[in-house]
């Protein structure tokens, strides 16, 4: 009999951690992916000097202003004003908010965000603030659901730390009015009705997305990716018939050189880091001469070392500069460059890196730019944690083992 009740009570566990892996796992963001912002009725950038890594769109309406003058987006990554791939990525938005405000059961928390510590899991809340200075934690790798009933408000200098294993772009937040976004860093996938608003300055690591009644809107100085696929390879319209073909647009008579930049993984203060940059030339002739990467690392980066065949690199202080004269076909560069840092204290909780690629006879200088947005946790290790009720059910499970263990030795010695 009492061996029966043990295995109820790890069966109805086991059912239990199922069901909340699960509730949290069917969200996707569809043909969102590539893309960093969606809007519905508009999209703006108001201020001079915004990054954006990943696809910029908006539909049904076709409103995006500020971009390519006040913000850019990093190639290979464009604008789309309700073309095929806003319209597929707005209907995927509406799909995920509807899904995300419906996800449950759902663990009820207080309005105010500073100082708590979540797991993975599906979250209620009313309006939700986080004060100005305060620190929002998620520790533990899995899904994150935040449903927010009113408003999402992040205040200047909060910030959102990642412990455990947790990313930016398995955590969701489903705002039913507007998000504005203030602090130093905010982390997700933010997914409002009305609109999403970004502070001067401020940086989101995931994505700004709302439905087709919402506008998002940058204040300057934004930094905002880190959680986009790459954009689909664009399709050919065929010639229409009848009726000859249209002539040809003739091509750029000089090289175009971009570049982008990536990294693996959250940083940890005190070890060491890669980014990893790559060259690519989207002109109609080959690069010539000189071509250099120059890479300014910001406060709390220091740097190791800068490798790559056919490049010569060097530091002085916090500029590396790498030169090279291996030359570049239409297409990626053959040889990528891999720089190493160690992240100090002063790069916690996020840490911006851009690059900028200058020469080669490149004179199309609007896409020479590009940004990484990478996590920074401290060097203390993170340690996972389970929910109260997990840790309860757990330590059931080993009373009840030691129990029949203590029985059968009974048993024996009679």
């Amino acid at each position: 009999m009492f061996r029966r009740y043990v295995t109820a009570v790890a069966v109805v566990v086991f059912a239990a951690l199922l069901s909340q892996a699960s509730t949290a796992s069917g969200q996707t963001v569809g043909a969102a992916g590539p893309f960093a912002i969606v809007g519905g009725q508009a999209v703006k950038a108001n201020g001079a000097g915004s990054l954006v890594n990943g696809g910029v769109g908006v539909s049904p309406l076709t409103s995006i202003t500020g971009f390519p003058g006040s913000a850019q987006t990093v190639p290979p990554y464009t604008t789309h004003a309700n073309d095929g791939d806003a319209i597929g990525a707005q209907s995927s938005v509406g799909g995920l908010y509807t899904f995300l405000a419906g996800a449950g059961p759902a663990t009820p928390i207080g309005p105010q965000l500073n100082t708590l510590v979540l797991t993975p899991g599906v979250y209620s809340i009313g309006a939700a603030d986080l004060l100005n200075g305060g620190t929002l934690t998620f520790n533990g790798g899995g899904i994150y659901i935040i449903q927010v009933a009113s408003s999402l408000t992040a205040n200047t200098n909060s910030t959102v730390s990642l412990q455990g294993g947790a990313t930016a772009c398995n955590i969701y937040w489903q705002v039913t009015s507007a998000a504005t976004l203030l602090g130093t860093n905010f982390v997700g996938n933010v997914v409002a009705l009305a609109a999403v608003t970004l502070g001067t300055g401020d940086t989101l690591v995931g994505r700004a997305l709302t439905t087709d009644l919402g506008t998002v809107t940058l204040k300057g100085g934004n930094t905002i990716g880190g959680c986009s696929s790459a954009p689909p390879a664009p399709t050919q319209t065929p010639t229409p018939v009848p009726g000859p073909p249209a002539p040809p647009v003739p091509p750029p008579p000089s090289p175009d050189l971009f570049l982008t930049k990536t990294h693996t993984g959250n940083f940890v203060v005190g070890t060491n880091a890669t980014y990893g940059i790559a060259i690519f030339n989207s002109g109609a002739v080959p690069s010539s001469g000189t071509y250099s990467v120059t890479d300014t690392l910001p406060a709390g980066l220091t740097f190791v070392s800068a490798t790559g065949v056919g490049w010569a690199c060097a530091a002085a202080g916090q500029v590396v500069t790498c030169t090279s004269r291996t030359v570049i076909n239409l297409g990626p560069g053959p040889n990528n460059i891999t720089l190493t840092v160690t992240p100090g204290a002063a790069a916690v909780p996020t840490v911006v890196n851009r690059a900028v690629v200058s020469g080669g006879g490149d004179t199309a200088l609007g896409n020479n730019t590009t940004v990484d947005v990478a996590i920074v946790s401290s060097a203390a290790a993170d340690v996972p944690t389970l929910p109260e009720w997990a840790m309860l059910a757990l330590m059931l499970l080993l009373a009840s083992a030691g129990v029949l263990t203590l029985r059968g030795r009974a048993v024996r010695t009679r």
